[in-house]
């Protein structure tokens, strides 16, 4: 065998691996706990388990969000990140050209990574999911602030599902199907990575006002409207069941 056929033979060994292991991660489920009770204090607390296989592994902060039309991912607001597999700390190091990519080794025998993070909502003005979004009774929960992703499979083949704890008394509104509810804690269907990001909650402390519609184009459209009182958003009682 000369030694242009081994090199092919070798890429296309290493290509036909690297398409299964993509496939593998698009097949599996990576689950999103996100405890947003310290909302209101500007913080929320993540885990994530993401589906892995044993060796390197590259994970992924969202960069380009759906209508922000630029990479302004948050990534700033994420602190505290710890890596873990079997029950053991994973070292993991930053890429040296793009600091929304992560690279770490998935231990022998893994079948999944733990990601541990909190981020930081600012307080302070700024753009789309860059800027401020809870105050003491309302937050507006992007999930694109608190998920990592492997590198490899389109977004809309990775599969997540989200459950989420509010402060007592919270109530929320997301087009995400609900699928349980106990407590302040509320469990979501899985959908596509890009449906979650696509997908945020909005989470009230008071009232909160809903207008339905009837079906379009065979749905039924619903409007929700959150505000800290009525005439914070400009909302009458006519506009509401005008």
């Amino acid at each position: 065998m000369s030694q242009r056929q081994s090199i092919r033979r070798a890429l296309f060994a290493a290509i036909l691996l690297a398409l299964n292991l993509a496939a593998v991660a698009a097949a599996q489920t990576a689950t999103v706990e996100l405890d947003a009770r310290e909302a209101p204090r500007h913080v929320l607390h993540a885990h994530l388990v993401l589906p892995a296989q044993p060796g390197p592994l590259t994970l992924l902060y969202p960069k380009w969000i759906p209508g922000e039309h630029g990479p302004t991912g948050p990534l700033n607001g994420v602190v505290g990140l710890h890596f873990r597999s079997q029950g053991h700390e994973l070292e993991w190091r930053r890429d040296p050209l793009d600091m929304f990519t992560f690279h770490l080794e998935a231990p022998a025998g893994a079948s999944a990574v733990e990601a541990d993070f909190d981020f930081l909502i600012p307080a302070e003005e700024g753009n789309f999911t860059a800027g401020a979004s809870a105050t003491q009774e309302l937050a507006v929960i992007s999930w694109n602030q608190v998920v990592f992703y492997p590198q490899g499979p389109p977004t809309d083949q990775l599969s997540y599902q989200a459950s989420l704890r509010l402060p007592a008394g919270w109530k929320l509104a997301t087009a995400l199907p609900v699928t349980g509810e106990q407590g302040e804690a509320v469990s979501f269907g899985a959908v596509s990575l890009t449906t979650l990001v696509d997908s945020p909650v909005l989470a009230i402390a008071v009232q909160r006002y809903q207008r339905r519609y009837g079906d379009f184009l065979n749905h039924t459209v619903t409007v929700e409207v959150q505000a800290q009182g009525m005439t914070g958003a400009g909302i009458t009682p006519l506009l509401l069941v005008g």
